[in-house]
């Protein structure tokens, strides 16, 4: 029998109670803006793993360029450097 090395369904709820934390309390503008925020963080992450691997395959076409497109994709939205998440608009 196989060992589980990931829970899925865990992290999506610790992913959820972080946002919760982040989140409550803010207006509906702030909650845009906190979403607007980590969309554009999560964008930038995505744009620079595509351009590593891009050069990774040019070097070396090995498994070492996937590898590294999934080590650093982000699930969660990370905290933002004021603290909640609060955004100004």
């Amino acid at each position: 029998m196989e060992t589980k090395t990931f829970d899925c369904v865990e992290m999506k709820r610790a992913c959820a109670r972080r946002v919760y934390e982040q989140i409550k309390g803010m207006t509906r503008e702030q909650e845009l803006a906190y979403w607007r925020q980590a969309e554009r963080r999560t964008e930038r992450k995505w744009r620079a793993a595509r351009l590593k691997l891009a050069r990774q395959k040019r070097q070396s076409p090995d498994s070492r360029a996937d590898r590294s497109l999934k080590e650093s994709s982000t699930v969660c939205p990370e905290p933002s450097p004021q603290g909640r998440g609060h955004d100004q608009v």
